[in-house]
């Protein structure tokens, strides 16, 4: 049901007066529009959610972002269906009863589809629960200025919340959400790379992607708006000469804020330093990221997930190194160095840091016939209730393995050491580096760049492993 957000961009792009603009008051794009909030409507359970991954999910993410797209759909093209309109009351009802507290990006946009539906509908009630939930999200907002992804920052999915945060702005003109984009941008903007990408494997949820919506609702801010329009610049010119997109997504809620980015632009003179362009050292401590700028390199570490890594070298703007850990295979289980913990430790001092920490178990999913059958069966009868058994199953790790890595990385003027030193109780059958693709499950973060074929290669495999030194030296 997600993919009916595109509604919402060919609604947007049928209103838009532009001269480049070929869909503008075509009765076919007009018509497509339409079609989504039909089928959308009829795909309604009767609690008024919606199935994204299985029949009978009885989701909220599918539920929230559908309905922001709906809802606008209706106010572009003046649609006052009887049978639509109970549909939108519905599932606001449903948003309004259920919560989701891991992945707040999904928080924000319930909150912003909300406060549409109130306007659509002229409820005072659901306005009341739109307003509610603003004020648990700015209470929830980390003071570095990031939301929670699933127990961390994630640089993709902040932008997601920074594009409905926008959209909350522009309908409701609430300056406390306007303070709110300020702090996310003033912390995204350490993650924004020399050849003009953002985020990655160091993220809570590994994602690359971005929505250039609440950045170009930004560049219209004081302070702040040179700021946003430098990051936004950038991102856009990335996109001229890498395939950084993943299809599946831009018929999600990436489309919708490409357009709406469109309308909003307007050229610009005021542009703002990127912290990748200046020399800096800084770490977060509530996110567990760091940061390394020199004459020579940009590099970003997660602490927090086992001392994740990439560089870019700074003259040929290039991403180097994407080290993403170890995968350790011992029986039939395997472990990663990668997951996101908070049973780390850590040393910071002049040009090294020094961080112990351990694999957990994760899992390869291979779907059958069997598996959907017994999914079809338990999710008929469990409905919502079987999502978080199943986010145990494919997010959360599920148990840590008695194999630690000490990871040392030493910072010179011309080159970046790591040396990781891995200990393992029992023998290890195999153990191997790891340069991208964490096994975390997100579907948003599995997909091809070419950026991935111009990196540098360190590769490490070895059977039979009880404990290993390896060092690497990157040189520039």
């Amino acid at each position: 049901i997600v993919l009916q957000q595109a509604g919402f961009a060919l609604a947007l792009l049928y209103n838009y007066n532009h001269p480049k603009n070929v869909y503008y008051n075509n009765e076919e794009i007009k018509n497509l529009a339409i079609a989504t909030v039909t089928f959308w409507q009829k795909r309604q359970h009767r609690d008024g959610s919606f199935d994204e991954y299985w029949p009978n999910e009885h989701g909220l993410p599918p539920t929230i972002f559908s309905l922001f797209s709906v809802v606008e759909v209706c106010k572009s093209l003046s649609i006052n269906d009887e049978k639509i309109l109970s549909a939108i009351k519905k599932a606001s009802n449903y948003i309004i009863q259920n919560r989701e507290l891991g992945a707040l990006n999904q928080e924000i946009a319930s909150m912003c589809a909300l406060y549409n539906t109130s306007i659509l509908l002229k409820s005072e009630y659901i306005r009341s629960e739109a307003e509610k939930k603003l004020q648990m999200l700015l209470s929830s907002q980390d003071d570095e200025g990031w939301f929670r992804e699933y127990e961390g920052a994630d640089i993709g999915y902040l932008t997601v919340s920074l594009n409905f945060m926008m959209e909350y702005y522009l309908l409701s003109k609430d300056e406390r959400a306007k303070d709110s984009m300020k702090k996310m941008i003033l912390f995204i903007q350490y993650f924004v790379h020399p050849d003009g990408s953002l985020g990655g494997d160091y993220g809570s949820r590994n994602t690359e992607y971005f929505l250039p919506g609440g950045f170009e609702g930004a560049s219209k801010f004081d302070q702040i708006g040179p700021l946003a329009s430098s990051i936004v610049d950038l991102l856009i010119k990335y996109l001229e000469t890498n395939e950084s997109m993943d299809d599946r997504y831009v018929t999600h809620y990436v489309f919708p804020s490409f357009v709406r980015a469109a309308m909003i632009y307007a050229p610009r003179k005021s542009v703002s330093k990127l912290p990748f362009e200046t020399i800096y050292e800084m770490q977060w401590k509530n996110s567990g990221l760091y940061v390394k700028s020199t004459a020579k390199y940009y590099l970003i570490s997660s602490i927090a997930k086992g001392g994740v890594t990439v560089i870019f070298d700074k003259k040929s703007k290039r991403r180097v190194v994407n080290d993403c850990g170890y995968r350790a295979i011992q029986g039939k289980k395997i472990y990663v160095s990668n997951w996101l913990s908070k049973d780390y430790n850590f040393d910071i001092s002049k040009n090294i840091i020094n961080i112990t920490s351990y694999f957990y178990a994760a899992k390869f999913h291979t779907p059958s016939p069997i598996q959907h059958f017994m999914l079809r069966v338990t999710s008929f009868f469990l409905k919502k209730k079987l999502i978080p058994i199943m986010k145990k199953i494919f997010i959360f790790p599920s148990a840590k393995g008695g194999i630690s890595l000490n990871r040392k990385i030493t910072f010179g003027e011309k080159d970046v050491v790591i040396e990781d030193i891995i200990n393992s109780k029992s023998t290890l059958g195999l153990l191997k580096s790891n340069e991208g693709l964490s096994l975390r499950f997100c579907p948003s973060s599995k997909f091809f760049q070419t950026s991935t074929l111009r990196r540098n290669r360190y590769p490490y495999s070895k059977e039979n492993v009880t404990t290993d030194k390896i060092v690497k030296k990157i040189l520039f």
